[in-house]
């Protein structure tokens, strides 16, 4: 079953997400420039928004280069590993176990370095630290063999990594923890991680289970053409200066633009994730929980990038949200092939509703995917903008609403 959300949001100036150099990030779409916001970027800022948080609370992970650090902490209290050297091993040896081959950099605990970190960013659920330093107690006693191996990375200084056969016999390779040890390190953990669950795990360490994402996430792009544009700007030295001129001169690159924006959510790939084989009512609650958080922080949540400057805080003027029984993934953006004109109104918006409502029904009659499917929208009223191809509600919480009582039906009438 799949749930999809698709949202119609003008922003007024701004510069939501940046290139490299600085300016608004952009895509070609239908042979024309089209302002663009990365599927990272948004991701980033519903994970990050404060209604998830709010309603997830303890279900939500942290992505960090510091796990080490975090197992540090862990290990303070000496409770399971009373001997100093031996916790600062294991600490050097958390440096370790994520290499990022492609883009080498120095970690650890050499002299250079403050706060012992990974290579590779890593995404750690709730109480996954605890976890793993109360496996590796136990493999202490189970698998000493394996463990004292896992300890002999931690002698090893982090700048000598990449010639670790100087800290062995000639000819003799450093011996890794057995593939055993690691299934049971990462046994260990069987946390709910909501984000982790929607978003995805990848790193190339042994320590860390790899997640599927169930959430796929568009890049957002303007449904019409863009016209880029440079505020050039100068600032005033409050005390003067030597002579007459700005204190300051710059320039800033920014554009409006009309945004189609599109999730797509695996909901049994969502639930299984959460709970594994076995879901249980809880699991599924707090799927459901999540579910409606997210739709919120969909609508709500944007990129901070440059908002202090633009103060670009424009909510979403369309909603359109299915649920389908058939995991047959629908991305509309077709539907803005041809950039969105403004008519007669001179309405942008209005102009780009019409067009989705139009593609939509297109779609659907013509592929016959089935599924259930209802627009919201706050200022384009059914008088004004009829959306034909869908139910209707008056309401964000009704929507929210709808959505949770069609995922129980299945996606189906």
């Amino acid at each position: 079953m799949l749930v999809e959300i698709h949202i119609l949001q003008n922003h007024s100036p701004s510069n939501l997400n940046r290139d490299d150099l600085g300016a608004p990030k952009t895509a070609i779409f239908g042979k024309t420039l089209r302002a663009r916001i990365s599927s990272q970027c948004l991701k980033r800022s519903i994970r990050t928004s404060e209604i998830l948080r709010d309603a997830l609370k303890s279900y939500l992970g942290v992505r960090t280069k510091y796990f080490p650090e975090e197992v540090g902490n862990a290990l303070k209290d000496g409770k399971l590993f009373p001997d100093e050297a031996e916790r600062a091993k294991i600490v050097v040896a958390c440096t370790r176990i994520a290499d990022d081959k492609e883009n080498k950099e120095e970690s650890g605990d050499d002299a250079e370095s403050i706060r012992p970190k990974t290579e590779q960013l890593i995404f750690l659920g709730p109480n996954e630290v605890t976890a793993f330093v109360g496996a590796l107690a136990r493999l202490k006693q189970s698998m000493p063999t394996e463990y004292k191996r896992f300890l002999k990375k931690g002698e090893i200084k982090i700048k000598d990594a990449k010639e670790p056969e100087a800290k062995v016999a000639k000819g003799e390779k450093e011996k890794e923890p057995s593939a055993e040890f690691w299934h049971e390190i990462k046994k260990s953990y069987n946390g709910s991680a909501v984000d982790i669950a929607l978003f995805g795990r990848m790193t190339t360490s042994n320590a860390f289970e790899n997640v599927e994402a169930s959430m796929e996430v568009a890049h957002a792009i303007s449904t019409h053409e863009l016209n880029a544009e440079v505020d050039y700007y100068t600032a005033m030295d409050d005390r003067g200066g030597e002579g007459p001129g700005a204190g300051h001169i710059g320039e800033t690159q920014y554009n409006s633009a009309t945004y189609y924006k599109y999730f797509s959510l695996d909901w049994n790939s969502f639930v299984k994730a959460l709970g594994g084989n076995n879901a249980t009512k809880e699991t599924e609650k707090l799927a459901e929980t999540a579910l409606r958080a997210f739709i919120e922080a969909a609508v709500f949540a944007m990129p901070s990038g440059k908002k202090k400057g633009f103060a670009n805080n424009n909510l979403p003027d369309g909603v359109l949200i299915e649920v389908k029984a058939r995991n047959i993934p629908t991305n509309y953006a077709n539907a803005f092939l041809k950039p969105a004109l403004a008519g007669k109104n001179g309405d942008l918006m209005d102009a780009s509703i019409r067009g989705l409502d139009d593609y939509v029904g297109k779609v659907q009659k013509g592929f016959a995917i089935g599924g259930q499917r209802c627009w919201w929208s706050a200022t384009y009223l059914q008088e004004k903008t009829p959306f034909e191809s869908a139910s209707r509600v008056a309401t964000l919480d009704e929507i929210i609403k709808w959505t949770s009582a069609e995922v129980k039906k299945g996606g189906k009438a």
